[in-house]
């Protein structure tokens, strides 16, 4: 677990958790764009966008990010369940 905190990706989803766990989603929010703007694609990025948004209200944008996650990783069953709620 500990060498997973050397990507940088992991990093900015564990950031991101964190935050929208605390109810600071328009920072999630911000952290995950600026991780995407940054070329950072990963299917967990994309997933915690998608929860961040969802709390958010911003239903269209969380199921496109919810499928962009299940499009980069297609066998995690998480991102469409997500995108089925």
């Amino acid at each position: 677990m500990l060498a997973l905190l050397n990507v940088p990706q992991f990093r900015t989803h564990l950031v991101a958790r964190i935050l929208r766990k605390r109810g600071d989603r328009a920072a999630a929010s911000r952290v995950l764009d600026g991780a995407l703007a940054a070329g950072s694609h990963g299917p967990q990025v994309h997933l915690e966008r998608g929860l961040a948004l969802a709390e958010g209200g911003r239903l269209a944008e969380a199921l496109g990010a919810f499928r962009e996650a299940a499009r980069r990783n297609p066998t995690d069953l998480v991102a469409p369940e997500n995108a089925a709620r």
